[in-house]
């Protein structure tokens, strides 16, 4: 085996990758971006009750079925499919991001491979594979590779497709393209990249075109059709991830588009988690230097990267929020950092130096991340509280958590505060009472849902409202503590809380 792979770099190269997303890789879901994945995973539970993938469901919506307004579950359905073969392992989750993951390097190879040489191919994957952003959402329990994934296959397909001078119908592409954004509708600005290689190849009236409307059409009608249906689902429970219908807002405004710390967030973002400050210049060189047929190509997607970036810079300006925002660029950057060493390459002497300081900066500052990756560990003490909550009380309990969001950040603008750590490590439903709602009135309301149990956490107290402690002494018994947290049972719970039936013929209380 050691002698093939000495013989065949790309595929030590592909094993390589493969084992650099194995370290500490554990089905507890506490490293990084445990809140997204502790709420995937218990979507991925919750259809083992209820099948139906127009079901997605999660525990912080009690007393109602939880129903709530998601992305399309491709990837938790899945899961939960291989939980009917294997019982409920969340370590399968991350298996089958980094399967997905592998499933997407062929088509990257591929587009690699039109505008570079077979060195160049090979040194375009290691910017790819080892991007810390890739190695950190090819193995979470998150469906941030699915549609890496399908966003590169999409590509490549529509390549192919331009490649054979758009004769017949691209319903491969068109079909890529939908299930792209139906996992993700950030998936949206690929439109941007298919419109900037159509208009080169036949200008603007070559838009018109009906088969070009066709292709537009079955790209967008499926997933229409189930954000549609999605935001229905938070009209009628209240329940939202902020996809479209509201709830969270994610979109950029003029204070964004004219914040100097917005772009330089940006670029941090994008030199820490995605290609080191080595990579960008790299990047940057290679927005001159890209081989002539596949400029505008490039140019298109950094292009649709940054109209992207200005549409939804709530997020992607914040590493906190949305780092897996930025998770788009890496094949772009890593096309462009390719083309820009291969430039430095052949400028002589010099050129191979700075090509060779900015490859050391890069493999130092990825190396850090990837590290940080590995070791991160977070949401003990949630972790903690909900193994107590479990061991104390009954299977049908419901119980509401004190969250450390608010539900309005900077009083302005809405926040999803639903914290879903606590109920997935607890096995329990419930309500999420947010940071900024800490009064006596806001918690006579949350705790009518008929829950039995409070989680609190005395150290988001500090921020509580006048009354606020006082009021939670009158109304719970404090059961039991731990490090940094409270169970305590409600004094005379409503025994009886309003139930609703599975189908969700009858909406339980708003969210919000």
């Amino acid at each position: 085996m050691p002698r093939f792979l000495f013989r065949h770099p790309l595929w030590a190269l592909i094993v390589l990758a493969l084992f650099v997303r194995l370290p500490f890789l554990r089905g507890e879901l506490n490293d990084m971006d445990d809140w997204r994945q502790t709420d995937t995973a218990t979507m991925a539970r919750n259809f083992l009750e209820d099948p139906n993938p127009l079901h997605p469901r999660v525990d912080w919506a009690a007393p109602g079925p939880g129903y709530v307004e998601s992305e399309f579950p491709l990837y938790t359905y899945t899961v939960h499919a291989l939980y009917r073969l294997t019982g409920e392992r969340p370590l399968l989750g991350r298996w089958l991001s980094i399967l997905i993951f592998l499933l997407s390097i062929p088509p990257f190879l591929r587009i690699s491979k039109r505008w570079f040489g077979p060195l160049g191919t090979i040194l375009a994957l290691c910017f790819f594979a080892f991007s810390p952003i890739v190695v950190r959402y090819s193995r979470a329990f998150m469906p941030e590779a699915t549609v890496l994934c399908l966003y590169l296959w999409a590509l490549d397909r529509f390549l192919l497709w331009l490649d054979e001078e758009g004769r017949g119908f691209p319903v491969f592409p068109a079909v890529l393209t939908a299930a792209a954004i139906l996992v993700k509708p950030t998936s949206l600005h690929i439109g941007w990249v298919y419109l900037g290689l159509l208009h080169a190849r036949s200008g603007p009236k070559g838009l018109l075109r009906p088969r070009i409307l066709g292709f537009g059409l079955l790209c967008l009608l499926p997933p229409l059709a189930w954000y549609l249906y999605a935001a229905w689902l938070h009209r009628t429970f209240g329940n939202t991830f902020g996809v479209i219908s509201g709830g969270d807002s994610k979109w950029g405004d003029l204070s964004w588009w004219t914040s100097p710390f917005f772009y330089l967030s940006l670029l941090s973002i994008e030199a820490k988690w995605v290609l080191g400050w080595g990579g960008l210049f790299l990047a940057f060189l290679g927005v001159f230097s890209f081989p002539r047929e596949g400029r505008r190509f490039y140019r298109s997607g950094l292009l649709a990267l940054f109209l992207y970036y200005l549409l939804v810079a709530r997020y992607c300006g914040h590493e906190g929020r949305g780092t897996q925002y930025h998770l788009y660029a890496a094949p772009w950057l890593a096309w462009g950092a390719t083309a820009g060493f291969s430039a430095l390459f052949e400028y002589g002497k010099r050129g191979l130096q700075v090509a060779a300081v900015a490859l050391l900066a890069l493999c130092f500052q990825s190396g850090l991340s990837i590290g940080r990756v590995w070791l991160a560990r977070h949401g003990k003490e949630l972790a903690a509280a909900g193994h107590a909550l479990r061991e104390i009380s009954s299977p049908d309990d419901l119980a509401v958590v004190l969250g450390a969001d608010p539900a309005w950040d900077r009083n302005q603008v809405a926040n999803n505060f639903e914290d879903p750590r606590v109920f997935y490590h607890a096995r329990r439903r419930g309500r999420v009472l947010a940071s900024d709602r800490q009064d006596p009135a806001r918690l006579a309301e949350v705790l009518g849902c008929g829950a039995r149990w409070f989680v609190n956490f005395p150290w988001i107290n500090r921020s509580a409202g006048p009354g606020f402690r006082e009021a939670l002494e009158q109304r719970t018994i404090l059961r039991r503590e731990g490090p940094g947290f409270e169970i305590r049972e409600v004094r005379n719970p409503r025994h009886d809380p309003v139930r609703f039936p599975k189908d969700g013929r009858r909406p339980p209380e708003p969210g919000r």
